[in-house]
């Protein structure tokens, strides 16, 4: 049953797509993110030699979210790609959606991609150079973009948080590089504050595809670690929501029963996709889920999350918060010019 949700273990795959059709998430980012990097450009922070960008792009998923942030900048000269995601299905050479969806954008010239690659692996691991060069590719500090959306979540730990930061700034980022991440802050009653309070830690990750969800608060880790090593970290906050349309008092309730979830599928396609996006909040298997009778599990999960939707009209907001990293000791010029233009791109979103 395509539809269905597997309910003795969390599969990634099977339920972000649920979530990604019922926000304005994406959409919010990458009108952002074009006023963003207009603002880079027109202040000669970004494409002054007229060649074109070195981008990578982790936990790049499809690849459809880094079209949508470059499309609309209007760069001719162009970008080379560098992509990727743990996940084999995005990433994966043969068959990858990833490599589908940026061939399917350089034969169209959606925008102009002078060349691009896609490569499997954990970006958490140490290894960004080599998962983001073509072989005999590796240039140390050759990137003029790095973008990291929405995924640190998939951090297994604060020190694996670190190591990617760092691996980041000290092997990707080019004297003058961005590095440009966008996540959601645990602000309470919102999306993350869900996520690091009922979310489930490494020990109970048994068949999940899924790293767990064991940062709590992701831009709060990164500001934290930036402000440590004395690294430039630029922010921005902005408000984004998880639609949940059409929730009656009988879905809440069946949504504390995993044994009917295949009823749900068969007669009610809608409740489906919504409990789909609530599990995408906590990433955990139904099961283990119901069967936690603490205060974090299913049920209390459930209580509270009712609460937030239906006291924002049906949507969970998610505190969403821009960043934006550089090399230690970048010029002046840049950190006044990057603040400039983030002040102008937020005063118009």
């Amino acid at each position: 049953m395509p539809d269905a949700i597997t309910i003795d273990e969390y599969r990634y795959e099977e339920i972000y797509p649920s979530f990604k059709a019922q926000t304005d998430e994406k959409q919010l980012t990458a009108a952002l993110n074009a006023a963003l990097l207009r603002g880079f450009i027109a202040r000669g922070l970004l494409g002054g030699s007229g060649q074109p960008l070195m981008v990578a792009d982790l936990g790049c998923g499809p690849c459809d979210t880094i079209l949508m942030y470059l499309s609309a900048i209007g760069y001719g000269p162009g970008f080379r790609i560098r992509a990727t995601d743990f996940n084999e299905e995005y990433a994966g050479a043969a068959g990858g959606k990833a490599v589908a969806t940026l061939a399917a954008a350089q034969r169209e010239g959606t925008i102009p991609i002078v060349d691009f690659a896609v490569a499997p692996g954990d970006s958490f691991g140490g290894n960004l150079l080599r998962l983001v060069s073509l072989p005999g590719e590796e240039r140390r500090r050759g990137f003029d973009l790095v973008f990291a959306s929405h995924m640190l979540y998939h951090c297994a730990s604060e020190a694996a948080l670190r190591m990617m930061i760092a691996d980041v700034v000290d092997n990707l980022l080019r004297d003058d590089g961005i590095f440009i991440l966008y996540h959601a802050a645990a602000v309470p009653g919102t999306f993350t504050y869900l996520r690091a309070k009922y979310g489930r830690h490494g020990a109970q990750l048994e068949r999940s595809d899924t790293p767990a969800p064991n940062v709590a608060d992701p831009p709060a880790s990164v500001a934290a670690y930036c402000a440590e090593r004395g690294w430039p970290c630029l922010e921005l906050n902005f408000v984004a929501m998880m639609h949940m349309p059409g929730l009656r008092e009988e879905h809440w309730q069946s949504f504390r029963r995993p044994a009917v979830y295949g009823e749900l599928a068969q007669q009610d396609p809608g409740a489906l996709d919504n409990l789909k996006r609530l599990m995408f909040v906590t990433q955990r298997a139904p099961l283990e889920f119901a069967a936690d009778s603490s205060p974090l599990g299913l049920d209390g999960y459930l209580s509270e999350a009712r609460a937030i939707i239906e006291t924002h009209g049906g949507e969970l907001p998610l505190a969403e918060r821009l960043q934006v990293v550089c090399r230690p000791g970048s010029r002046r010029e840049l950190i006044d010019g990057l603040r400039a233009a983030l002040d102008e791109a937020g005063r118009g979103h």
